[in-house]
């Protein structure tokens, strides 16, 4: 029992440094977060493994549309910083939990780009507990880091990456199910 415990600790130390390492770029974050989703459902033994080659699988294509996402966000932020207001808000809970399902979505399904956004915008809207449950979740994490640096540092990422990823698979499974040709066969 406690082996396991400090086996996936040890799994989330390294998904953690990992996905910062790999996003450190900030237009990578989109790859890095598939890798992330990816390898925080496998044996702590093939973290490392996992995480690079699903890297280098979403690269090309979760870069292009992190790169998007990530425009969208920093210009957001910007003008809920220069102007603060709850449609602000409600805007980059949008586009943020859009972008990170659309992350999740594309190393399961094979998606154009269009359908891909189009329906993580739906998943997102459709799955609204499950999302502020995240939220909540990141703001707890937050506020530990702060007196403790060290759980932010080390795991917040990870922590955070491994809880969407368990939460949000049942989701995407039942919204999926009924649309013909999009499931892939590994699931």
């Amino acid at each position: 029992m406690l082996e396991k415990v400090m086996n996936k600790v040890y799994q989330l130390l390294v998904l953690n440094l990992l996905f910062i390492v790999t996003s450190i770029p900030i237009f990578t974050l989109g790859s890095a977060l598939v890798a992330l989703f990816e390898a925080s459902s496998v044996d702590p033994n093939s973290t490392v493994k996992t995480y690079f080659s699903a890297y280098k699988k979403s690269f090309k294509k979760a870069n292009r549309i992190g790169s998007i996402f990530t425009l969208l966000i920093i210009s957001v932020l910007v003008s809920s910083y220069l102007a603060p207001s709850i449609l602000s808000l409600m805007l980059l809970y949008e586009v943020s939990m859009t972008f990170i399902m659309s992350c999740k979505l594309y190393f399961k399904f094979e998606y154009a780009h269009i359908n891909l956004v189009k329906d993580a915008f739906l998943m997102t809207n459709g799955f609204i507990i499950g999302n502020i449950m995240l939220i909540g979740l990141a703001y707890a994490l937050l506020q530990v880091s702060l007196y403790v640096p060290a759980v932010g540092i080390f795991l917040g990422f990870s922590i955070w990456g491994s809880v969407y990823s368990s939460l949000m698979e049942y989701e995407i499974k039942k919204t999926l199910k009924n649309k013909r040709g999009i499931l892939n066969d590994t699931i």
